[in-house]
C-alpha cells in the first residue's frame, strides 16, 4: 500500500474531503489530490508529520511498506476505519484536540472525564 493509498484511506475513514485535510494540514486541496495519487512522492518531513497528526496515525506507518502484512492485520485495520468513521464530527474534534494536550493536561481531563462519567451516565446505565 502506498503512502498516498494509505492517506487516501484514512482520510475516506474520518469522513473528509481532501479541502477538509488541506485545511487541518495547511495545504491547498491540489496538494492532497497530488499526494493521493502518487505525484508527489518526496513528502517533506513537516508535511508528514502535519498529515500524521491530522489522520491520527504514526509517520511511520505513512512511509513505512506494508504490503508483507498478514490477513490479521488487513482484519485490525477494516475494523478501525469502520469504527473511526461512526465518530461524529464532534468526537472527531475532541480527539485532535486531546492529542495537543501535554501529559499533565490529558491526565487532568482524563480525571474529569472518570468524575463526569459517574455524574452523567448514559440513559438506562445507572
Amino acid at each position: 500500500m502506498t503512502t498516498g493509498e494509505k492517506i487516501k484511506m484514512l482520510r475516506k475513514a474520518m469522513g473528509w474531503t481532501q479541502e477538509d485535510l488541506a485545511n487541518l494540514v495547511g495545504v491547498k486541496q491540489a496538494a492532497i489530490n497530488k499526494y493521493e495519487t502518487g505525484l508527489v512522492v518526496n513528502l517533506k518531513r513537516d508535511t508528514i508529520q502535519n498529515l500524521a497528526h491530522a489522520l491520527g496515525c504514526s509517520p511511520v506507518f505513512l512511509l513505512d511498506d506494508i504490503d508483507g502484512k498478514s490477513p490479521y492485520d488487513d482484519y485490525v485495520l477494516h475494523h478501525v476505519l469502520t469504527d473511526l468513521g461512526k465518530l461524529s464530527v464532534d468526537e472527531r474534534d475532541l480527539i485532535v484536540r486531546y492529542r495537543d494536550l501535554s501529559d499533565d493536561g490529558k491526565n487532568y481531563l482524563s480525571q474529569q472525564l472518570s468524575i463526569a462519567a459517574k455524574m452523567f451516565p448514559k440513559e438506562g446505565e445507572s
